[in-house]
């Protein structure tokens, strides 16, 4: 998931940065998220693969698999 969170609406706003924001403080997700990613950005931008990989220790095998079910 790669959204562009810096775009702004119409309006000015960030509306997905801010959605992702109160999805964190609703439900209290900074706790479980990786506290080196937390310490160095806002907790909501640790939900983003692209913000936290650097962050995580252990191995990482990414795959994307051959059928969408969007497509």
């Amino acid at each position: 998931m790669f959204h562009d969170l810096c775009r702004k609406t119409i309006s000015g706003t960030s509306d997905i940065q801010e959605m992702y924001r109160k999805i964190v403080n609703l439900h209290g997700s900074a706790k479980n998220l990786p506290s080196a990613c937390t310490y160095v950005m806002e907790p909501s931008l640790c939900l983003f693969s692209q913000n936290v990989i650097p962050y995580i220790q252990t191995p990482l095998f990414i795959i994307n698999s051959i059928y969408d079910s969007w497509q």
